[in-house]
């Protein structure tokens, strides 16, 4: 079976960084994607949805916390995940988020707002604009992505 993914989306608000109880960084941000398309009348129409991306990833989140703000682009590929919580009236509630924990995940930073380029990866002011999660080093300390992360 296959739960993967992957979107292509502008980060809504500053990301937050939080511990969890083992001392381990997780970081959460808002990603909006978009879709336009003309009417019937051709007015110009468009659609956002909003995700909520949680990383358990410790070097991506500390990636998210250092170099990643309001208004970034960012491709992401994780795991869809719906959790359910109580809230403080007693009403259950659900959320649904994409969820970046093993090495296969990815999160890319494409752009930095008013940047309609991809960085430039020999342009030293593009310096930390677009880092894969095979670029950040794991909770192991090697980086993800080798061949030590590999399952078999």
């Amino acid at each position: 079976m296959l739960n993967e993914v992957k979107l292509i989306g502008r980060v809504g608000q500053t990301p937050e960084l939080r511990q969890s109880n083992a001392g381990k960084p997780i970081a959460t941000l808002s990603l909006a994607t978009s879709e336009s398309w003309k009417n019937s009348a051709g007015e110009k129409q468009e659609r956002t949805e909003w995700h909520r991306v949680v990383c358990f990833n410790e070097g991506t989140a500390n990636f998210i916390d250092k170099y990643v703000g309001k208004g970034d682009l960012l491709y992401v590929c994780g795991q869809l995940q719906t959790r359910k919580w109580t809230d403080q009236g007693g009403v259950d509630k659900y959320t649904t988020e994409i969820v970046l924990r093993s090495w296969a995940h990815r999160l890319d930073k494409l752009a930095s707002p008013g940047q309609n380029r991809p960085p430039a990866a020999d342009n030293p002011d593009d310096y930390g604009s677009s880092r894969p999660i095979a670029e950040h080093p794991t909770s192991s300390g090697a980086p993800a992505g080798t061949d030590d992360d590999i399952p078999f």
